[in-house]
Formats: structure tokens, sequence, C-alpha cells
């Protein structure tokens, strides 16, 4: 876990140094341009205890903007 907290120091030694720049290059590599949110999860969470999702059998949901292909 070592390699973990030295990547986690290094990317925040880049946010402290140029914060913007460091939220744009994350928001281009997300199709849709944005920060995930809390709600996102709650909302797919919300479906699938929903009668909508009666007919969904072991599938997974990946809620991420796009990011994984």
């Amino acid at each position: 876990m070592e390699w973990l907290a030295r990547w986690m120091g290094e990317w925040q030694e880049k946010l402290d140094e140029d914060t913007e720049s460091v939220v744009k290059m994350l928001q281009e590599r997300v199709p849709l341009n944005k920060f995930g949110q809390p709600k996102d999860i709650a909302d797919m969470c919300e479906f699938l205890i929903s009668d909508k999702s009666a007919f969904i059998t072991g599938a997974n949901f990946i809620v991420d903007g796009g990011q994984t292909t």
C-alpha cells in the first residue's frame, strides 16, 4: 500500500500546485465531461430496488460517466 500513499501524495501535490488544470484534465478523460456525484450512484440504487428492475438478473452496472470502455 506504500505505492498508493505515494500516488495519492503526487496527486495532492499536483492539485495544490494547479487545481484548475488537474480538474480540467480529469474532466476531459470522462466522456460526459463532469465528475460523478453521490446522487448518480443513489439513482442507480433507487432504480435497482424499484419495480422497474424486476426483470433484471445477474447484471453489472457501471456508473462512471462513460469512462470505462
